[in-house]
């Protein structure tokens, strides 16, 4: 019984022609994927931005109550307008730092009624009526979802999904 070797060598690996053909059958299906994955990670910033200043929020209403005192969170200040979309600011009495987040321009866009919420020595907030805080996409994709961040009369924030109504 006599076997070939040359054969056996031949047949190995992957033809060129091969090679090419799932290439370009992978291209194809990652230029289908981009705009998809866009669009998720757009969402996925709005989300973790909203979470982040839900987060400011609960430790200035924490920090106000654990102080007695007011304590404000306003929103940062980009070509002399304040956006909540580009970070905020929590200050305590004093001038105290106790938070400070920062946004990439152009990834969010924050609109509010106030530039500022202050709580005061019980927790609540000063403003009449709550405040809400939308949150959208930045870049402007229209199957992303604004988020809403609402906080009621008792100082207690909240995000939900969708715009502020």
């Amino acid at each position: 019984m006599c076997i070939d070797h040359r054969n056996a060598k031949r047949q190995a690996g992957f033809t060129l022609v091969e090679l090419m053909a799932v290439m370009a059958i992978l291209s194809i299906v990652l230029a289908m994927a981009a705009p998809s994955f866009s669009a998720f990670s757009a969402s996925q910033r709005l989300r973790g931005a909203s979470t982040d200043l839900v987060t400011t929020l609960l430790a200035a209403r924490s920090e106000a109550i654990k102080r007695n005192a007011e304590v404000t969170v306003s929103a940062a200040v980009a070509g002399g307008t304040a956006n909540w979309g580009r970070g905020w600011t929590a200050i305590a009495p004093g001038g105290e730092q106790i938070d400070r987040k920062e946004v990439a321009a152009g990834f969010i866009d924050g609109t509010a009624a106030t530039t500022a919420i202050v709580f005061d020595g019980s927790g609540r907030v000063t403003a009449a009526g709550g405040v809400r805080i939308q949150l959208t996409d930045g870049h402007g994709h229209a199957e992303v979802s604004p988020r809403c961040i609402s906080i009621d009369l008792a100082g207690r924030p909240r995000t939900s999904v969708g715009a502020c109504s």
